[in-house]
């Protein structure tokens, strides 16, 4: 790992504060790094998903990172206002994305939610604040469960005085114990007669349950032998009972894919694509992004092998076994200032691509204005990029042939 390791910790007993699929680090980060700098970006700890309620968190750091409750009250109360200042800019920034339109709800809801974490989980690297935990908050406890209940008797320090042990003038009564006489535990009738008739309930349920799997005749005529009870079991209940057990498994697995599907250090992503895609765009194991700035209505064109294109007029959005993410700076919608064009297949068709980008229109931006752009491809861990400018409305250039 690029960056140390320097705690773990466990989901149980917190809720997220908004969707678990949209609390991306490659996603988050690059994008404060970009919108509001560096110490942004690392207000947030990157993390590893280890198991489904258990996470790894890393931060680059000059010394291993140091808990907030470790720190004197005055370093602390110093790194609780400085994280307090970076979190409203994040929140302010979230309000600005959600108010510029629906394409950018799903990351201003990330935004948001990034902001809420347990207080106890704020460390620092020297004067940098570091979160875990974040976009997490505890659990509100039901009154009356046993938990709540256990968390409303634990004595609470009061500030500047040590926890007091609880008045010794109430003593909890002793527990209930038997009866005893002459030195020894003694039980009375009804409770000696009680004990026989549970004895002699397991006896005839033993009788019942063992005699038939023994292949031997019940002495009263009451259950036949295990031949009779084995002709009952046809080949359809069998059937029934392996289609039950396949199915049991196909769960286990598919819990298992869940776990290890879940968002942790997406190692194998392009942090410069990641920062702009929306949580439900298209992923798969060969991704083509179009990247450029400013308002210019820009689209990405992909032709096949076999002939065919995959843009932004495809039925559904999909050809030649690819999917294509909706258009971004549509005029009359709202305009993004870093926006992104992004295609995705799980198995490309083999042959040669070529990687095309027009410039449909100007929007706010003056006419005749050369806009340049790049296209990054990302087969598995490998990322190629192709720089380019495109001048005139309706004008399409050659990013980029290559075979898939």
């Amino acid at each position: 790992m690029a960056a140390p390791r320097f705690t773990t910790t466990r989901l149980g007993g917190l809720a997220a504060a908004g969707r678990v699929d949209e609390l991306q680090y490659a996603v988050v980060a690059p994008f404060l790094d970009r919108e509001l700098g560096p110490r942004h970006a690392r207000l947030f700890a990157d993390f590893e998903t280890e198991s489904s309620d258990t996470r790894a968190w890393y931060a680059e750091a000059a010394a291993p990172p140091r808990r907030a409750a470790d720190l004197s009250a005055s370093e602390a109360e110093a790194l609780r206002a400085a994280a307090a200042a970076l979190l409203a800019d994040v929140a302010a920034l979230a309000d600005r994305l959600s108010a510029a339109g629906p394409q950018r709800a799903a990351l201003a809801r990330a935004l948001a939610a990034a902001t809420t974490f347990p207080e106890e989980d704020l460390w620092c690297d020297g004067d940098q604040p570091i979160i875990v935990n974040w976009g997490f908050h505890r659990r509100e406890l039901p009154a009356g469960t046993p938990q709540a209940i256990l968390e409303a008797g634990r004595p609470r320090p009061v500030a500047g005085s040590p926890v007091e042990p609880a008045a010794a003038s109430h003593p909890l009564p002793p527990p209930a114990r038997f009866a005893v006489a002459g030195g020894a535990w003694r039980l009375g009738w009804p409770a000696v007669a009680g004990l026989w008739l549970l004895f002699a309930i397991l006896v005839s349920s033993c009788y019942r349950l063992l005699l038939p799997a023994c292949s031997l005749a019940d002495p009263f005529g009451g259950i036949g032998a295990c031949p009779a009870m084995l002709g009952k079991r046809d080949a359809a209940a069998e059937g029934a009972r392996l289609q039950a057990e396949v199915r049991a498994v196909e769960l286990q697995v598919a819990q298992a894919q869940r776990i290890c599907a879940a968002p942790g250090r997406a190692a194998a992503l392009d942090p410069q694509v990641e920062g702009r895609l929306p949580p439900d765009a298209p992923r798969g194991a060969v991704e083509v992004s179009l990247l450029w700035e400013g308002h210019a209505d820009l689209d990405l064109v992909v032709d096949c092998p076999s002939g065919g294109r995959l843009w932004q007029g495809s039925p559904g959005l999909q050809s030649c076994g690819g999917r294509l993410l909706h258009d971004v700076n549509k005029a009359g919608e709202p305009l993004l200032d870093h926006p992104i064009e992004h295609a995705a297949w799980d198995t490309p068709p083999p042959g040669p691509y070529k990687l095309e980008v027009e410039l449909y229109g100007y929007n706010d931006v003056p006419p005749g204005t050369e806009v340049p752009f790049t296209v990054r491809v990302r087969r598995g861990a490998e990322v190629k990029a192709f720089d380019g400018r495109v001048k005139g409305e309706r004008t399409t250039v050659t990013a980029a042939s290559l075979d898939f």
